[in-house]
């Protein structure tokens, strides 16, 4: 995956440095709701004078800060918002992680809503199993994904195009190509899996700039990422039995 699967080692540190940082200055974490508040608001216009766009604000009095929701990541802060802590807030106690749980939970309410017409569907689309795949098409590690997808068994495949065009100058074209052809998902594996090199037909409109929006809104940074319905993410490159495993948690 470009940008990588996520660092467990580095980010397992860093997030453990975090929370211990916090718990050692308030109650027990029990829960990480978090709620809305009359003074959000301002929070919400002060985290955006830095530049970003917050989704959502909440307040927990237990634990004396606020929680920003911004491009698919989590700050927390107090009511000056001059100092951001960002990464994962975790329960030493229970030796859970409340982001993770929480930021899950969120992906999930967006993501029943997607606009689903914008995807190529692959799979059994007759499965009560439902994934959602962000590629690029000329990613490398998507590109071996793709193969290990088509062995699923049960499981219906959302694919949004999103072509990382700094890296890979052609995959635009390709996505236009795949979504404006009558067999997509033919033409999806064509290029993916056989290296074809399609030219798009000029009358064809591609939801593409559609897609890399609502990736961003997702907080995909890399290909491929691809979701479960409850929220969880995988990111990188998988083996149909790691992926099978990973829908039957």
């Amino acid at each position: 995956m470009h940008k990588g699967k996520n660092k467990e080692g580095m980010k397992t540190l860093y997030a453990w440095g975090i929370a211990l940082a916090i718990v050692a200055g308030v109650a027990p974490i029990s829960s990480h709701a978090g709620e809305a508040c009359p003074e959000c608001d301002l929070i919400k216009v002060k985290f955006e004078k830095y530049g970003a766009t917050a989704t959502q604000v909440t307040r927990s009095d237990e634990l004396g800060l606020y929680e920003i929701i911004s491009g698919g990541n989590a700050y927390y802060t107090d009511e000056n918002v001059r100092h951001l802590i960002f990464g994962h807030l975790l329960d030493p106690v229970a030796r859970k992680d409340l982001t993770k749980a929480r930021l899950d939970k969120l992906s999930a309410s967006r993501l029943s809503s997607l606009p689903f017409n914008q995807a190529v569907v692959s799979g059994d689309k007759n499965a009560k199993k439902s994934i959602i795949v962000f590629t690029d098409p000329d990613c490398p590690y998507c590109r071996k994904l793709e193969p290990e997808l088509a062995k699923l068994t049960g499981v219906k495949i959302y694919t949004f195009l999103f072509p990382l065009t700094q890296l890979h100058p052609r995959a635009m074209a390709h996505s236009q190509s795949i979504w404006c052809a009558s067999d997509q998902v033919g033409m999806m594996r064509e290029v993916m899996i056989n290296n074809a090199d399609p030219t798009p037909p000029a009358s064809c409109k591609a939801p593409i700039a559609s897609n890399i929006a609502l990736g961003q809104r997702l907080g995909v940074t890399g290909t491929p990422t691809v979701f479960r319905m409850d929220g969880e993410r995988w990111s990188g490159a998988a083996t149909a039995e790691q992926m099978q495993a990973w829908l039957a948690e």
